[in-house]
């Protein structure tokens, strides 16, 4: 019965996440209430990649003003649409911000991807879809995966903060690399002005934005 329940989380999981990608609608993203992110780590993680996902939560609280509780029991019963579910997956994908039925999907297990989904998870959207990318970076869509070409590139608004009141962070978290979803091995983001793209680590502008939605620490 346990098995069967956990089959059928995964799948609605499944089901919101492919949502978000077919009818992604910016205007609908929201902050935490009070800061407080509630999650459940799926059992299929080995204690070593559970440790490294710990690390990551640990890094965002330490830098800003959010909290990753674990869901208890009690949580999960109350409150189940808003746990937000870390499963492993064949990708690495997750909803942005509070939304209903939030969750994180992982295959590969790198701080930086960690980091990564995480803060969509907090409410934060790719560094390279703001709305003045166009000055600072060139897309090539057509050397991208059919299958990312909107999602994950398109220009966003995020309702959470103005993305033009920050300085465009080539090296934030949140920023794809050069050749990120490329379909056939050529540059799908290309800096104009000769910039590295794709961060490892938080970035000053990463940390701002957050506190900036959930307030300084």
């Amino acid at each position: 019965m346990k098995r069967l329940i956990i089959i059928l989380l995964l799948f609605l999981l499944q089901f919101n996440l492919n949502c978000v990608e077919k009818e992604f609608n910016a205007n609908k993203i929201k902050s935490w209430p009070n800061g407080i992110i509630y999650y459940d780590i799926d059992d299929e993680f080995t204690s070593l990649e559970k440790k490294k996902i710990q690390i990551a939560m640990n890094t965002w609280e330490r830098n800003c003003n959010i909290k990753f509780v674990q869901a208890k029991i009690l949580d999960k019963m109350l409150n189940f649409a808003h746990i937000y579910e870390i499963i492993k997956s064949y990708r690495n994908a997750s909803t942005v911000g509070y939304c209903e039925l939030p969750s994180c999907e992982l295959i590969n297990i790198k701080q930086n991807v960690i980091l990564h989904e995480l803060g969509h998870g907090i409410g934060l959207t790719h560094e390279h879809q703001r709305y003045d990318r166009d000055f600072f970076i060139t897309i090539f869509f057509e050397n991208i995966m059919k299958r990312h070409l909107h999602i994950n590139f398109d220009v966003i608004d995020n309702p959470l903060y103005i993305e033009e009141d920050y300085p465009y962070d080539y090296k934030s978290i949140m920023h794809y690399e050069s050749d990120d979803f490329s379909k056939n091995g050529l540059m799908t983001i290309m800096p104009n002005f000769g910039f590295e793209i794709g961060g490892d680590k938080l970035t000053k502008t990463d940390i701002q934005k957050v506190n900036d939605i959930y307030g300084e620490k």
